[in-house]
């Protein structure tokens, strides 16, 4: 049931409860891929911020004060975060997000009881067969181990993203946040009414920068909070999602980091068995 909590920030409301728990974990690990020298040897960068090319975009809600498109939204600041870092000035707009959720999820904006939210694995498998908001499909995506922060840093320094799916702790919501800046740590127990899907674009010591209803530079959730709410018993994931350029820019500055051919079949096998 999608809820709305009044939010000072944009002087709107802000939208939770639409994410829908997926039905398992990611078929693919990155764990799986990483090499079992690089495991070892392959220390990421103390911190990093993808931000600073696309600050204007992650700071546009995407319609999520009004709609249940999380998940669209993520991806769409996701988007943001990858466009930016290779040059482009063309931010994901509000309209591109709205009729992303409209083709993926059924929603028409004519019937407001379509607006029913969606889940994370399910809008991903959608954009790997249909183009979307910058006219390409998704490569694919891995999931990360909510428990690992060394793996989660790996991924991000290298993808610069990741996707969350959380079911918030009430504490987070009440009071909500009401400008950029502010840190989630651990709380209380994940609500399932609550769910949420939001980005990180970036990593300190603390946690992972986030990009959550626009608010942005300098919000945190922690590498404890992820590894309780991001954890599959809490009804959290944590992945990063690849498309074809970043495949090819990663894969060509960092070919010993990751079994890179093995990933790429593995995505192709994954496509053909969705076909």
């Amino acid at each position: 049931m999608i809820r709305k909590i009044d939010s000072v920030y944009h002087g709107c409301q802000v939208t939770v409860g639409a994410r829908q728990r997926p039905a398992g974990p990611a078929k693919l690990q990155m764990k799986d891929y990483l090499h079992p020298e690089s495991e070892l040897t392959w220390t990421p960068p103390d911190s990093c911020d993808f931000s600073g090319p696309c600050l204007q975009g992650l700071q546009d809600i995407l319609a999520n004060d009004t709609l249940g498109d999380c998940t669209c939204a993520g991806y769409g600041h996701v988007l943001d975060v990858l466009i930016g870092n290779a040059g482009g000035n063309q931010m994901v707009t509000k309209d591109q997000v709205i009729a992303l959720y409209s083709a993926a999820t059924g929603y028409n904006p004519d019937d407001p009881n379509t607006d029913q939210g969606a889940d994370e694995q399910t809008l991903l498998d959608w954009l790997k067969t249909n183009p979307a908001l910058d006219g390409s499909t998704l490569y694919g995506y891995v999931g990360l181990d909510a428990s690992n922060p060394t793996e989660i840093k790996q991924a991000i320094s290298m993808f610069k993203n990741c996707y969350f799916g959380v079911e918030l702790p009430a504490e987070w919501t009440n009071p909500m946040p009401e400008a950029p800046g502010f840190v989630w740590d651990v709380a209380g127990d994940a609500d399932p009414n609550e769910g949420h899907c939001f980005i990180g674009y970036g990593y300190t010591d603390q946690g992972v920068l986030i990009d959550t209803w626009g608010m942005v530079p300098g919000s945190i959730i922690t590498w404890a909070a992820i590894a309780k709410y991001c954890a599959a018993d809490s009804g959290g994931m944590l992945y990063v999602l690849l498309n074809q350029d970043i495949i090819n820019k990663a894969s060509q500055l960092d070919p010993d980091k990751l079994d890179w051919s093995q990933l790429i079949a593995d995505f192709q096998s994954l496509q053909a068995a969705q076909s």
